[in-house]
């Protein structure tokens, strides 16, 4: 399923297309419901922190409930933070050690991870 774009955004390059393919095959990270999930720009596809664009490689694999929950327009973002008791940066940094795992385990050999400065400003930004 995917949403229409909202923006006019920088189109993902090939890694940040397949890590968004990846994601997408991924159970959801708040209630484990199997894949494919929706994949959700956390915080849009522009985010950008530090001057590091981190837009493409801020997501999360979500199922159609929690989707809902997080981006209609009853729902907000802080609301779904009180729902799953995390921020933002915690879910995707357990989605990125989930695909670290199956890749160290060959399960998953041409996933592609985020550069290290993509992480560090993800987790410097702190929502």
């Amino acid at each position: 399923m995917q949403r229409p774009r909202s923006k006019t955004t920088n189109h993902a390059n090939a890694k940040e297309r397949r890590f968004a393919k990846h994601t997408k095959e991924c159970d959801c990270i708040v209630c484990g419901q199997p894949g494919p999930s929706i994949v959700d720009h956390a915080l849009g596809a522009t985010f950008k922190h530090n001057k590091v664009h981190a837009g493409h490689w801020y997501l999360l694999p979500l199922c159609y409930s929690c989707d809902k929950f997080k981006s209609t327009p009853n729902g907000s973002t802080a609301r779904f933070i009180d729902m799953t008791g995390k921020r933002l940066c915690d879910l995707w940094s357990s989605h990125i050690e989930n695909l670290k795992s199956l890749k160290l385990n060959g399960l998953c050999d041409d996933v592609d991870l985020p550069p290290q400065d993509v992480y560090d400003a993800i987790m410097d930004w702190g929502r």
